[in-house]
């Protein structure tokens, strides 16, 4: 009983383990990450400690060019009143999304 071809299964359910190793070794500058799924090495990562301090470097100025791109959309002078009344535009969208259910699923509601 059984099939042994699941590419066509719409859903596939089965035990995996997952495990993510660290080790640094400060004598040497090395970092390792070895990440390890079902007990077999899928990635293993050595970085001295150059590499690392450029992967800092870069994750700065990526967050940089975050805030850069972010204050681009949301300007720093209108960005409190967009979280002053959060609960008041919460109710708001669930409001208008339950109508739009109703609607989709062609159900009549009362507007009082």
């Amino acid at each position: 009983a059984g099939i042994s071809d699941l590419s066509d299964a719409a859903y596939v359910l089965h035990p995996v383990s997952a495990s993510l190793r660290l080790a640094h070794e400060p004598q040497r500058g090395l970092l390792q990450t070895i990440f390890e799924v079902a007990r077999e090495d899928i990635l293993e990562l050595t970085l001295v400690r150059s590499q690392v301090k450029h992967l800092r470097r870069s994750q700065a100025k990526r967050g940089l060019e975050y805030m850069r791109l972010y204050r681009l959309m949301v300007p720093e002078s209108e960005e409190q009143s967009l979280y002053q009344d959060a609960q008041r535009n919460l109710a708001e969208y669930g409001a208008l999304y339950e109508r739009h259910l109703c609607a989709e699923r062609g159900i009549s509601v009362d507007g009082g």
